[in-house]
């Protein structure tokens, strides 16, 4: 779980441009909101915030927001934009095993905005179904853009990553 210590660095790589670029919020975040955000957020027992861990060393950050079904969660993450490629898809596969296997998840759904091309075809290499996409439905600094909504059982990730 993330913890108070590690407020300043999460909130380093969520203003860092790489990253807000592709988030729903884009324009940079205040040290005292983020610490607000996280005040808040760190008590709801329908949220989950993660440090995300490699070899001892904080890489990226992930959140599950449970539904008002307690099995069934959407989940946001960003990786530190200053490490190494390939990152995503090593905290994809640890974030999601948590989800099904800790937390007994039965469903994680994820929400894309179109030009974050990477987590698109990040969210299909984890074995996400697109399951649609809003035409025009979020202003961003770019103008209008296309929400991508992508889904993912457990019964298929464990098929997948779990033989």
């Amino acid at each position: 779980s993330m913890e108070h210590r590690d407020l300043k660095l999460v909130h380093k790589w969520r203003n860092d441009p790489r990253v807000r670029r592709h988030m729903f919020s884009q324009k940079p975040i205040p040290s005292n909101d983020h610490a607000a955000w996280f005040e808040t957020n760190s008590k709801d027992s329908k949220r989950h915030l993660l440090l995300v861990l490699k070899d001892g060393v904080p890489f990226g950050f992930a959140q599950f927001n449970l539904s008002n079904c307690a099995t069934v969660a959407d989940w946001g993450f960003y990786v530190d934009p200053s490490g190494p490629k390939g990152q995503g898809y090593y905290l994809g596969q640890a974030i999601l095993s948590f989800g099904y296997e800790t937390l007994g998840l039965h469903r994680i759904t994820g929400q894309v905005l179109n030009d974050n091309r990477s987590s698109i075809e990040l969210h299909e290499r984890l074995g996400f179904i697109s399951e649609g996409i809003l035409r025009s439905h979020h202003l961003t600094e770019q103008g209008y853009q296309d929400v991508h909504f992508f889904g993912l059982l457990s019964v298929d990730w464990k098929n997948r990553f779990q033989e």
